[in-house]
């Protein structure tokens, strides 16, 4: 069976295709604040607008922040292959819409995931990619946050919580690991390091290899 990464380089054989670039942190470390400061840095990076089955928060706004969708619209997109890759987070649905992703990443755009530490485990195998996971600066200070955004009960804070623990295990499996204590600081973190990775994929495109 052809890999994503396999028919991606086909289907654009004549043409360098963009990175893909992964991005995990617990809830509450501020990856959406980091993400758009870059996004307004950097005008090749698309983001890419996950589905999700979970209500809207106050605020965030349909085909803007998700695709939120019925429980039944996202089993049928599973069931036709529609996602890269999708995970039940708190008892909700997120993923991946495949078709956005590999369209954009041919024409050359470098496609942003902001997604869990088990859905970026399925797309470990993609290349060209770079994985990066966003640390708080501590528990405490993560979980002031997550108390301070009064948006989950109790029961839903404690699994936050316990999905944060878990969270942190899977940080080594990272390429780059960054603990944001500013944004200013983290955003010139992520800067360097994907500066870095252009560099190299640009110079293996150029060699051929």
């Amino acid at each position: 069976m052809q890999t994503l990464s396999a028919r991606l380089k086909t289907k654009n054989s004549s043409k360098r295709s963009g990175l893909l670039i992964v991005l995990s942190a617990p809830s509450g470390t501020g990856k959406t604040t980091v993400m758009k400061e870059f996004f307004a840095k950097d005008k090749n990076l698309v983001d890419s607008v996950s589905w999700t089955t979970r209500k809207p928060r106050s605020g965030e706004k349909h085909k803007k922040d998700y695709f939120f969708v019925s429980r039944r619209k996202f089993l049928e997109a599973i069931k036709r292959g529609g996602f890269l890759e999708w995970a039940k987070v708190y008892h909700e649905f997120y993923g991946t819409p495949k078709a956005y992703v590999l369209k954009k990443l041919r024409e050359g755009k470098d496609v942003v995931l902001v997604i869990d530490t088990r859905g970026a485990q399925k797309v470990r195998h993609f290349k060209p990619s770079v994985h990066i996971f966003l640390k708080p600066p501590s528990i405490a200070v993560l979980k002031k946050r997550l108390h301070g955004r009064n948006a989950d009960s109790a029961h839903q804070l404690e699994a936050r919580l316990k999905e944060v623990r878990y969270e942190m295990s899977q940080a080594d499996k990272y390429d780059y690991r960054i603990v944001n204590h500013t944004v200013v600081q983290t955003v010139r973190d992520v800067e360097k390091i994907l500066n870095r990775e252009r560099a190299k994929f640009f110079k293996k495109t150029k060699g051929g290899s």
